[in-house]
């Protein structure tokens, strides 16, 4: 993955596969909807080495990856109905499910071919992406400190 056309002499500004194995990465899901994210080198006894690989040795659960060159305008709407899914509490597989039947009632007849929607999989679970926000305990436990502050500042300058 090039991130900048820009080099600098420490960092050349490319995610490499061999880089993601050294990282450590704790997502749920990564999303690799560029073309052929799913393709790599065939090591005998590793299987495809490529993106989607690299990026699960490095922690990530689950990963959707492209099977072949995929037409820009059709993965956009694809990944746009995908967010929205993910979004609306589907699980992540589901979600492609839905998105990819989306795309299909609103593509004219030349888009409705699976070239323009099929290519995309999902390595992983189903279960739904979990936002992680502030637990109802540590609000809760935030608010009574808050309200307990105010009454003692009221209390003594009243």
């Amino acid at each position: 993955l090039m991130f900048t056309n820009v080099t600098d002499s420490i960092e050349d500004n490319m995610l490499h596969t061999f880089e993601l194995f050294n990282m450590d990465l704790e997502a749920d899901l990564a999303i690799l909807s560029a073309c052929n994210t799913g393709s790599g080198k065939l090591v005998s006894g590793e299987g495809v080495i490529g993106l989607a690989k690299g990026f699960s040795y490095a922690g990530v659960q689950n990963v959707i990856m492209s099977y072949w060159q995929v037409d820009d305008h059709s993965t956009s709407t694809l990944m746009s109905y995908y967010y929205e899914e993910l979004a609306a509490g589907h699980g992540k597989s589901d979600a492609l499910r839905l998105a990819k039947l989306r795309f299909l009632d609103s593509a004219t007849p030349n888009k409705s071919h699976p070239f323009f929607w099929g290519g995309f999989v999902l390595v992983g679970d189903n279960h739904p992406v979990v936002r992680k926000g502030i637990s109802p305990l540590v609000f809760l436990i935030s608010f009574l400190l808050v309200a307990i502050t105010f009454y003692l500042f009221k209390r003594r300058f009243a």
